[in-house]
């Protein structure tokens, strides 16, 4: 069996991945309880974080070049200022969006907002971007959570959630399309969001489990 290689921290980071209304802040909340994890979400709380959220309703207009260098500061600053150091503590960490998310969104919107010789063709695998986006430290562990866009749309608006973005539904395709599609750095697995909230937090947890024991990380 190949040998994992050493951890760069005591603790235990787990990133919950997925297109919008896949129910990623109810998993990550119940997982911290369960875990006593520290709980981060991105956009985070930097002074990039307010502005990037406004701009979800459409208080702030930002173009696709905007949204990647402010998600992509605000991630790194997170992860050096709150996420690291709690890491570093050997405690489990777990975010609400991270690196793929990053990635996958700014590829779509760029793709949909741009399309010459230089960017390329509509969907096409921006490679610049893809490494833009790894250059942050990977997480231990990666969940991706998939759902319909029909249904996870319908969910937001119960909640009173949905905007401008998110009513989007081709655009809410295409992200569903590329998180199928992509292969985090790091272990990963998809779950597919077909059953309750509790039932959704006792499988990812006992994957968690599972890749804790692995590393033999203690929570």
């Amino acid at each position: 069996m190949e040998k994992r290689k050493t951890k760069p921290w005591p603790g235990f980071f787990v990133a919950i991945e997925g297109p919008d209304g896949v129910g990623k802040s109810t998993l990550v909340k119940e997982l911290c309880k369960r875990f006593e994890a520290a709980q981060f979400a991105l956009p985070s709380f930097t002074y990039l974080g307010p502005v990037l959220r406004a701009s979800f309703s459409g208080e702030y207009q930002l173009q696709a070049w905007e949204r990647l260098a402010m998600f992509t500061a605000d991630r790194i600053a997170c992860f050096h200022t709150q996420i690291k150091p709690a890491l570093d503590d050997g405690r489990c960490v777990i975010t609400d969006r991270y690196a793929l998310s990053n990635l996958i969104y700014q590829t779509v919107d760029l793709a949909n907002e741009y399309e010459d010789a230089w960017l390329g063709p509509k969907n096409a695998d921006l490679e610049w971007l893809r490494q833009s986006c790894w250059r942050s430290p990977s997480p231990d562990f990666t969940v991706i959570l998939d759902l319909d866009p029909e249904v996870a749309r319908e969910r937001m608006a119960e909640r009173g959630e949905l905007d401008g973005y998110d009513a989007n539904i081709e655009r809410q395709r295409q992200v569903r399309r590329r998180f199928q599609c992509s292969y985090p750095r790091g272990r990963h697995s998809f779950v597919s969001v077909d059953c309750g909230p509790e039932e959704l937090a006792e499988r990812a947890a006992r994957l968690l489990r599972m890749q804790m024991r692995d590393v033999g990380f203690t929570p």
